[in-house]
């Protein structure tokens, strides 16, 4: 009877140790949930102010007028090259028509290759499409868009018998015209080396 009053005695002691600590543990794990949600609350405001820093500053770059003026003179220069695609590709789309629809070269007195007159339009308009598409890669020189490795790879997609060569034709006003061109025209395969070009060089999104 002793014993179970004993440790009755302690039971008690040591409920009441416990009560007496609560207020102190009470206020640990306020102090504690406090500080947490104030370290919470910082890290979340110190996010949100990075963030609006960074909008700000990006704002700021994008109205800087000397950005302004950039960007509306790339988005100018934006838009002339789309309108001198629109074009290249439209004189391309020529070039395959006439070959297609015209007869383009007649023998010369010689025996040779002449061109006739849509033959000598579609020559120009090939040529002068070809610098057109040099000048959009910042050249002024044919070679910056046709040259031997482009004819060995158009030989190859084709599957030409023999290599693409110069060779001489007459233009429409006599005068006699060393080329590639006129190995080309002479295949009758203009229209498609034109319509290579536009697939090479990426001219129609």
């Amino acid at each position: 009877m002793l014993k179970k009053m004993t440790g009755s005695s302690e039971i008690k002691s040591v409920v009441m140790g416990i009560q007496r600590e609560m207020p102190a543990l009470r206020k640990d794990i306020k102090d504690e949930l406090r500080i947490a949600l104030q370290s919470a609350e910082s890290r979340m405001i110190e996010a949100i102010s990075t963030q609006v820093a960074e909008m700000f500053a990006e704002f700021k770059e994008q109205s800087n007028p000397a950005n302004v003026v950039k960007a509306i003179e790339q988005s100018e220069e934006d838009k002339e090259k789309e309108i001198a695609k629109k074009s290249i590709i439209r004189n391309l789309s020529e070039v395959y028509t006439i070959e297609q629809e015209a007869n383009v070269i007649e023998s010369n007195s010689r025996g040779g290759s002449k061109l006739t007159a849509e033959g000598q339009r579609m020559y120009d308009i090939f040529s002068q499409t070809v610098l057109d598409i040099a000048k959009l890669y910042g050249s002024k020189s044919h070679m910056r868009v046709v040259n031997r490795g482009v004819y060995e790879e158009f030989g190859e997609l084709k599957g030409l018998s023999g290599e693409l060569k110069k060779k001489y034709i007459t233009l429409k006003n006599g005068t006699a015209r060393e080329s590639v061109y006129a190995d080309i025209i002479e295949r009758g395969l203009l229209g498609k080396f034109a319509k290579f070009i536009e697939d090479k060089y990426e001219l129609n999104p």
